[in-house]
């Protein structure tokens, strides 16, 4: 929900050093899980998807009103509400579209946020990875991914080819956006906190599966804690075991 834990302060500080500082704010990851989760389970439960978009809405109102209004939260909740409702009225989704409107929107409220570290970093980030995104994964994949696409999906091992292939393409789009949300932001780290990491893009990707493990894990440990507390239990242990070893390794990259 954005709480800070005041005990936590020399782990934010390692976090930072390392650029790893965003894995700290409530933002587009935390909040695109969620989103993600609640739609999947609502499709899981045979919704359709305009009702699943609807539930959605409902969600994300309700998590606005508990959670801590970071710049960060309130784009990545504006934008998950108008791809939302983009979904309940039949129309094309537009990313840019939706980063604009969240921009505006804001700005319409409190104009004073245009100054504001997160604001800048929230949205210079996003508006990179839209526009810039593509065009990098294309330099760096985009041959040898065609070259990878040759491959047939028949035959013995058809399934494992299939599953390598989704996975060469996940990493390769991480590791895309790793490096183009480094570039934008650098020049505003070094600006706002005179802190830049060398290794922060790299950084990012390596901890990126822990970090979902953790959120994952915790959501369903929420979910399941008034449904089947014990295994909501187990499941928030695990998330902390997790915690812990991520925690290890940020400090084991500070050094």
């Amino acid at each position: 929900l954005g709480r800070r834990d005041h005990t936590l302060q020399s782990l934010d500080d390692s976090m930072r050093r390392c650029g790893l500082g965003h894995y700290l704010s409530i933002s587009g990851l935390h909040l695109g899980l969620f989103v993600a989760m609640v739609y999947g389970l609502c499709r899981l439960m045979l919704l359709s998807r305009r009702q699943a978009a609807l539930v959605v809405l409902v969600v994300l109102a309700g998590y606005l009103l508990v959670a801590q209004p970071r710049p960060a939260l309130v784009r990545s909740a504006i934008m998950a509400a108008v791809a939302a409702v983009a979904l309940l009225t039949g129309r094309a989704g537009s990313t840019l579209n939706a980063l604009s409107v969240a921009g505006l929107g804001m700005l319409c409220v409190a104009p004073s946020l245009v100054g504001q570290a997160g604001f800048q970093l929230s949205f210079v980030i996003v508006l990179g990875l839209i526009v810039l995104g593509p065009r990098v994964h294309e330099i760096l994949f985009g041959r040898w991914l065609v070259i990878r696409s040759l491959v047939v999906y028949r035959g013995e091992g058809a399934p494992v080819r299939w599953f390598r292939r989704r996975m060469e393409k996940t990493i390769a789009w991480t590791l895309s956006g790793a490096l183009v949300a480094w570039l934008v932001a650098f020049p505003l780290a070094a600006y706002h906190f005179g802190m830049v990491s060398v290794w922060g893009a790299l950084l990012s990707v390596l901890v990126l599966p822990l970090v979902v493990l953790i959120l994952s894990l915790g959501y369903l440990s929420l979910g399941l804690g008034w449904l089947a507390p014990n295994l909501g239990a187990l499941l928030a242990e695990w998330a902390a075991g997790v915690g812990e070893l991520l925690a290890s390794w940020v400090r084991w990259f500070e050094t």
